[in-house]
């Protein structure tokens, strides 16, 4: 009698979970209806995006930095076929893709790619805990000019919540098993509130990260890569509603990066087999070039910020009216270099040289999009 009664707790169970599973697809299907993808021109919801989309929210990306805090790593494990660099490698052209093609970043619709950093340090200026949701769209487009072979890559940045102000406060910690120096840590605050004429948001948040190790227990160079960095970063918007059909949204975002304890590869001798070594780096020390140590070496820093204006009319004339203004900057400071002059004619020709470089990139404009619905189509208008 009681292994009856067991039957029927367990057939009931089955029934009870397969039901919830059904129950649980049928609302996710719903919910997946009315995503709305803003990658593209005019914004479109899931199921009318003619090409391979993918959609991360919130939760996903909370349970990706589980694992890692990286948004290269966060992408690299949620977007079929997209490939990044090799332990984070910032300066490794080409290796961040989509299916072996250089992919555009967005954030909030301003692209974020130029030729002078890699998509790698372009990542690097989006702090995840910021992060609402992302968009990637699959396959080449002109809609945003060059550098969109592979598909298009939106991050979408989080807006307030109108009601009593909440606050969020998130400390983490992670650590290898071959010492403290990996031992990494970050903090993050946020708060929010605002009634239903104005709203806004505000997040702040650091960051330390140690070094990596392979397993065997060596060090691994930490130049150009994402170990052994100070990260701080400051972001927020403020929204205004004018009346119910139009608004004003101001946004920002401003993060640094700084190396805390720079580890350069030195003594690789491929032919023979032998790997690179870590060693603390000096303005003798390059990637692959031995020296000797000596003063402290420039420190290695990268600046990214965004300022953003966007006006919405949605009793235009002709249609939705939505006016964007914005500001993006990149300043970006390497380590010394060593260098041999071997110029014969040159007045230090022989001395050994040491350089430092320095890139500043601004990328400012305003976007102009009218969308029409009409009885016979629906016309997006243009102007950038």
């Amino acid at each position: 009698m009681k292994l009856t009664k067991l039957n029927v707790a367990i057939m009931g169970a089955l029934t009870l979970t397969n039901f919830s599973a059904q129950a649980e697809e049928a609302s996710q299907t719903e919910q997946m209806e009315t995503i709305v993808v803003s990658a593209s021109r005019s914004q479109q919801t899931l199921n009318e995006v003619p090409r391979s989309v993918t959609v991360i929210n919130q939760e996903q990306i909370s349970d990706a930095m589980k694992q890692s805090r990286s948004i290269n790593d966060v992408l690299s494990m949620l977007v079929p076929g997209m490939g990044t660099s090799i332990h984070g490698n910032l300066s490794s052209k080409g290796q961040n893709n989509i299916r072996g093609r250089r992919v555009l970043l967005l954030i909030d619709g301003v692209a974020q790619n130029n030729s002078f950093l890699d998509f790698g340090q372009e990542l690097s200026s989006i702090d995840p805990e910021n992060v609402d949701r992302i968009e990637v769209i699959r396959g080449g487009s002109a809609v945003y000019g060059l550098g969109a072979q592979g598909g298009i890559i939106n991050v979408i940045t989080k807006m307030p919540v109108a009601g009593e102000t909440q606050y969020r406060t998130k400390v983490g910690t992670n650590f290898q098993e071959f010492g403290s120096d990996s031992f990494s840590w970050d903090v993050y605050q946020e708060a929010q509130g605002g009634d239903d004429k104005n709203q806004w948001r505000i997040g702040l948040g650091y960051e330390q990260r140690g070094g990596s190790f392979d397993a065997n227990g060596d060090r691994l160079p930490s130049v150009n890569n994402e170990d052994d960095m100070d990260n701080i970063n400051v972001n927020g918007v403020w929204n205004h509603n004018i009346d119910a059909d139009r608004a004003l949204t101001f946004t920002f975002g401003v993060r640094n990066i700084t190396d805390n304890d720079g580890w350069c590869a030195t003594g690789a001798d491929p032919e023979n087999g032998i790997p690179a070594q870590a060693e603390h780096c000096g303005p003798g020390y390059n990637n692959g070039v031995a020296g000797q140590p000596g003063a402290e070496p420039n420190d290695v820093s990268r600046t990214f910020a965004n300022y953003q204006v966007r006006y919405q009319d949605y009793a235009f004339a002709l249609g939705m009216l939505d006016v964007t203004g914005y500001w993006m900057t990149q300043d970006t400071e390497t380590f010394t270099l060593k260098m041999t002059d071997y110029n014969p004619n040159s007045p230090t020709f022989g001395q050994t040289l040491y350089g430092h470089n320095e890139t500043d990139f601004d990328r400012y404009g305003a976007k102009i999009n009218i969308s029409s619905d009409t009885s016979w189509a629906a016309v997006t208008w243009v102007l950038t």
